[in-house]
């Protein structure tokens, strides 16, 4: 203090110590006059009982569209190509003759073989008209039993040369037709392979055939998906705008030793305008799934830590800890301990609660307790 009593002398000093305890009794009048910090109301929520509901999976895989019959079309027999009458594109039907190989001899040998049956038949048919003949004569005694048992033999040899006959005439009309390649199937030709003039041997594939109205998706899938079988609820095959239902017809229960996966075939259910052998289309599977509880999407909150949800309890919010097994669009599928059907779920005004915070339903009263003071003018 000697250099204000050196500066200001004794009033200076007096100065100093009246505005210091000016600025004290200022700071505690203001400190006293403070208002008192008012308490937050409780925060309005959304909230819905947990039910016990059934969780369905969406999962999407890639498939290719192939199609149900697929041949490669050949004659039977070995020869010249007489006529072609189809070509690649063409639509055929069922029983329609694609391809004709030069038939000249099966024709003359088959007119041969008809030749001999008929004759064959003719003795056969005298024959069993001599045997009742001489059955007859036998009977008034005019021949022998002898004469009579040898025309029975006769009659028995003509008939078995005319069952070799007919059998002929089959093979014969037989070799006939396998000198024409005809359509297994209705289908579409997607590859002509000779010419008129050609030489075919037997087996040489001429064209190639494909199913036009039906067709099936082939989808790799992993082995969740063979597992899940049993839970599945509907597949419906994606391609474009269009969605068509489908079924799995059959399924191979063995993995791919490369890509460990699965091979299931899917049929549609319905007409599908579109799809075509070759493309690739998405085939969507609907899964139950168990192991969880199913609640809305919007009653998770993602924390830095782990994911949880708000339960309404007492006025209260009480945080639980989840683990999200499976989602879909609006939906999710949780495991938490201490989460049970029944209890009363937040799904509104959850994204900054904390633990233990005071909330209300939205629609319902606030607590006078709890209702801010009324300021006094």
């Amino acid at each position: 203090m000697n250099w204000l009593k050196n500066i200001f002398g004794r009033r200076g000093i007096l100065l100093v110590l009246f505005l210091s305890s000016g600025a004290v009794g200022c700071e505690t009048k203001a400190t006293k006059e403070a208002p008192k910090k008012q308490e937050q109301p409780p925060s309005p929520v959304s909230a819905e009982t947990i039910e016990e509901r059934p969780f369905i999976e969406k999962r999407l895989f890639f498939g290719q569209v192939r199609a149900v019959s697929d041949a490669n079309l050949g004659a039977a027999e070995s020869g010249r190509v007489k006529a072609v009458r189809v070509d690649a594109g063409d639509t055929v039907k069922k029983g329609q003759i694609l391809v004709e190989l030069d038939d000249q001899l099966a024709r003359v040998q088959l007119s041969e073989a008809v030749a001999s049956r008929d004759q064959t038949d003719t003795r056969a048919e005298q024959a069993k008209f001599e045997v009742e003949r001489y059955g007859k004569l036998r009977e008034e005694q005019v021949v022998s039993e002898l004469e009579a048992s040898r025309k029975v033999s006769e009659a028995h040899t003509l008939e078995a040369v005319a069952q070799g006959d007919a059998a002929r005439v089959a093979r014969e009309s037989e070799m006939l037709r396998r000198h024409r390649i005809v359509a297994p199937f209705d289908g579409t030709v997607t590859e002509r392979r000779v010419d008129e003039g050609d030489w075919l041997n037997a087996g040489q594939v001429a064209l190639q055939l494909v199913t036009s109205s039906h067709v099936e998706v082939e989808v790799r899938a992993p082995a969740l998906m063979l597992d899940s079988l049993d839970s599945l609820q509907e597949v419906t095959i994606v391609y474009g705008k269009n969605r068509v239902a489908a079924r799995v017809a059959s399924a191979v229960d063995a993995l791919d030793p490369v890509t460990r996966t699965a091979l299931l075939r899917v049929t549609p259910e319905a007409e599908a305008p579109g799809l075509r052998v070759g493309a690739g289309v998405d085939v969507e599977f609907a899964v139950t799934a168990g192991g969880g509880i199913n609640l809305p999407r919007d009653a998770i909150v993602y924390g830095v830590a782990q994911p949880r949800v708000f339960l309404l309890t007492g006025g209260k919010a009480e945080s639980i800890n989840v683990e999200i097994l499976a989602t879909s669009s609006d939906r999710a599928l949780v495991r938490a301990e201490g989460l049970k059907v029944g209890q009363r779920l937040i799904v509104r005004g959850n994204e900054r609660l904390r633990p233990g915070q005071a909330v209300t339903e939205k629609g319902a009263l606030i607590p006078p307790s709890a209702a801010p003071a009324e300021k006094k003018l």
